[in-house]
């Protein structure tokens, strides 16, 4: 597939649904109201890399597999390890909220932001794995559709009274409308045939599913909490900041999406079956195309919202161009990190995440010890990006693939 309308649509709409939404409440709304929405979306964000511990892997490997038997249970269990991790993923999202906001209806509404959004994580992936590009770009598309609406009429009516809560119901309602009836029916209706006990076999089935593969989930924690460094560094800045800081982050972002949806999504069957080596990715044009379309796009985004945002011309240059090398740096790591992951080396991937979030917290530590400024820590924090990127790419060369012919030919 080299192109599909459905599809770039709904990675369009995936990029700049909640980026807008933000910037209309941050230019038209409350401070108040723009700000729950920002830490909401960083507190959903940073859940869904908590929750990520990969419970996908073994159901994938055996549902796409054209060997391995496949049953109901390994479904079963991949759905309570899901349902767990999302428990925890809401720990998470509450702890944040709170700690930011003070507001317990917030916190429990962002709670149910991050349930729906974990719904359509789940969804979503599924349907790359699947190669249904087109089924993704529509999911996607009336996802937007049924946020952006409603969020435009109320904004519309109520003005400044809108309330962040009230913007977050209506994109979870909208999530819950789309994908939910995208979940298989037979799971709810096994379960109230067959009644508790199994549900309970099945939930431990899970616990020791994930307690086995520690591994996965630590290497999946660690190397997408890469992605949200800078998102991290917000939660020390001040409040005042953070809506704008969040739009850049937005910006920029889409370099890591761009490569990841024009590239990796497309070839995660390839990565899964051992098709692509690391050499053969940087002379791959449609790699080349996504980098470069997607930072272009990103600096344009960006220049756009520093211009015409409240509060956009004050904000430091140092922090754009930090945030700019880390989302460059990440999103070439993840194909490395795919090749490795998808050939079980694991262990190498434990070393190169430990040693960057070593060099991170060192980093941290100097600079509290010398009381350096935020772009300053910035600029460290990518200093280690782009060593950790080295060292993905010599590590991920040395691979060889199953079958020698990269995966370009099949995009």
């Amino acid at each position: 597939m080299r192109s599909s309308i459905p599809y770039t649509l709904g990675r369009v709409c995936a990029v700049g649904t909640k980026s807008l939404l933000l910037f209309v409440a941050n230019n038209y709304l409350t401070a108040t109201t723009a700000q729950g929405l920002a830490v909401t979306f960083l507190a959903s964000a940073l859940a869904l890399v908590g929750a990520a511990a990969g419970p996908h892997r073994r159901f994938y490997a055996r549902y796409f597999s054209e060997h391995a038997r496949f049953n109901g249970v390994s479904f079963y269990v991949y759905a309570a390890s899901v349902a767990m991790l999302t428990v925890f993923g809401c720990a998470i999202v509450c702890g944040i909220v709170l700690h930011f906001t003070r507001a317990a209806v917030l916190a429990a509404v962002a709670c149910l932001f991050f349930t729906s959004e974990k719904v359509a994580d789940e969804v979503l992936r599924l349907r790359l794995f699947e190669r249904n590009f087109s089924g993704w770009g529509r999911l996607s598309l009336a996802r937007s559709v049924a946020q952006l609406l409603p969020a435009g009429l109320l904004i519309t009516a109520q003005g400044t009274a809108l309330e962040s809560r009230t913007l977050i119901v209506v994109m979870t309602a909208a999530n819950l409308l789309v994908f939910v009836p995208q979940l298989p029916r037979r799971l709810l209706r096994n379960l109230w045939a067959h009644g508790i006990a199994p549900a309970a076999w099945v939930i431990k089935s899970a616990v020791r599913s994930l307690a086995r593969n520690w591994v996965l989930w630590v290497v999946a924690l660690l190397g997408s909490a890469v992605a949200y460094i800078d998102r991290m560094i917000a939660l020390a800045l001040d409040q005042a900041v953070l809506p704008v800081f969040m739009l850049v982050v937005m910006c920029f972002s889409i370099v890591q999406m761009s490569v990841d949806f024009y590239f990796v999504s497309q070839c995660r069957r390839d990565f899964l079956e051992q098709r692509i080596h690391m050499p053969e990715v940087f002379s791959n044009g449609i790699f080349v195309r996504s980098l470069g379309g997607g930072l272009v796009l990103a600096l344009v985004g960006c220049g756009v919202v520093l211009h015409i945002a409240r509060n956009g011309s004050s904000f430091p240059l140092g922090y754009a161009a930090a945030i700019c090398v880390v989302q460059v740096a990440t999103s070439i790591s993840a194909i490395a990190s795919e090749i490795l992951y998808w050939t079980r080396k694991l262990a190498r991937i434990l070393y190169i995440e430990s040693l960057f979030w070593l060099m991170f917290a060192a980093a941290g530590l100097i600079a509290r010890a010398f009381a350096m400024s935020p772009t300053a820590f910035l600029a460290l924090a990518a200093t280690c990006a782009v060593i950790r990127l080295a060292s993905y790419v010599f590590t991920a060369a040395r691979v060889v693939p199953a079958q020698p012919k990269a995966a370009s030919a099949t995009v």
